[in-house]
């Protein structure tokens, strides 16, 4: 009789206890209460190396930093290899949660390039609750500073800090007013231009606890469908209480070089935007991982310079080599799903036009306007499935 073939992984898990953490009763590293917690499948695990590899290039030798990352498929090879880039650093720990047992009931709305591990961070105030600042903060940043000053903003009474979303106000201030009418009319924002980017974040764990059960932000999430998923999720329920970073603390990249959407800021933020681009404490390469499908990403030189680092560095360049010299489909949609809302309206007038023009006309100019209202019917289409999702 033949025994069963175990795969390599389920020989390390059967064999080796070394990353099985428990999501119950978590209890600080350090003193100092304050944890930096990231979200990575195995996946990103590579670049969630170069978030980390960042951090520990710029800490500081006298403050301690207790890391923790979410994942529900982050494979113990991978762990091993993350866990092993801050054995040296004594000021350093760092800890995996499998939080799949946390999630298994939910269902959660994604598009896109986006996936369930975006939704993650919800976890924070249940998981987390014997901290009294977490930081959260994406696996497709770069941080250029001591990452510890963050938790020096004095949080008053807020639930949350973040830096402003320089694109979604970007929107709002005149590029694409669809997203100002979301803002005010599906977010029911009181102020539709105070909407924040939620990849860098410091959470008040006590103050969310006092208000909200320690699930209600997880439970709420799986009951909508938002266009920016959670992150319309913390806008929303954290409106008015959420303290506002300054941009250098998440600075977004431009996503149609040479072209930025920040030229539509008003004055005031799109001068604060661009000294921080000069001094930025953290780089968010929001979009996609565009380190890896785009040649050459805006801010790129920040990335590279970690990256080359990385024990994954290797597996990093293959990854950029092999999206140069292909296409991807998800990458293409992706830009399709870009254009298409960005062009809403002027798709709308050219539809109506094109639609009226392909009935008076004849033969040749027929098919022509025909054709391009057939075009214009599917990008308006796509348009609307982004700018105004469906409620669950």
């Amino acid at each position: 009789m033949f025994k069963k073939q175990r795969t390599l992984e389920q020989l390390l898990e059967e064999e080796t206890n070394l990353y099985d953490d428990s999501c119950d009763n978590i209890l600080p590293n350090f003193k100092e209460k304050e944890l930096i917690c990231l979200s990575s499948s195995d996946f990103y695990a590579k670049y969630a190396s170069v978030v980390i590899l960042s951090i520990l290039k710029n800490a500081d030798t006298n403050k301690n930093y207790d890391l923790a990352i979410l994942t529900s498929d982050l494979s113990i090879y991978n762990k091993h290899i993350l866990s092993n880039m801050v054995t040296q650093y004594p000021n350093f720990r760092i800890r995996f949660f499998n939080i799949s047992e946390k999630i298994k009931n939910y269902k959660f709305y994604t598009w896109a390039h986006f996936t369930i591990n975006t939704y993650f961070r919800l976890l924070i105030p249940e998981i987390f609750k014997n901290y009294k600042k977490v930081l959260y903060i994406d696996s497709d940043t770069v941080v250029n500073t001591d990452i510890s000053k963050i938790f020096c903003v004095n949080l008053e009474d807020n639930y949350i800090a973040a830096a402003c979303d320089t694109h979604v106000l970007a929107y709002c201030n005149g590029l694409n007013l669809e997203q100002r009418r979301y803002n005010e009319e599906i977010l029911m924002l009181k102020n539709p231009t105070q909407y924040f980017q939620m990849g860098v974040a410091v959470y008040n764990v006590p103050k969310i606890l006092e208000d909200f059960s320690s699930t209600y932000l997880i439970e709420y999430a799986s009951k909508h469908k938002f266009k920016w998923l959670d992150q319309d999720v913390l806008n929303q329920i954290f409106q008015n209480k959420i303290k506002k970073l300054p941009m250098k603390w998440n600075v977004m990249i431009a996503n149609k070089t040479p072209f930025c959407d920040e030229y539509y800021l008003p004055k005031d933020d799109r001068t604060e935007y661009c000294k921080a681009r000069l001094n930025p404490y953290i780089i968010h390469y929001c979009g996609g991982l565009c380190f890896q499908h785009k040649h050459f990403p805006d801010m790129g030189y920040y990335f590279w310079h970690y990256a080359r680092m990385s024990p994954f560095y290797e597996e990093i360049l293959t990854a950029k080599i092999n999206a140069i010299n292909t296409k991807p489909t998800d990458n293409v949609n992706y830009n399709a799903i870009l254009n298409s809302v960005v062009n809403f309206k002027r798709n709308c007038i050219q539809y109506w036009r094109c639609k009226i023009l392909s009935k008076v006309t004849t033969g040749n100019c027929k098919k022509h306007y025909t054709d391009k209202k057939n075009k214009l019917k599917q990008q308006i289409k796509l348009a609307k499935a982004v700018i105004r999702p469906k409620k669950a």
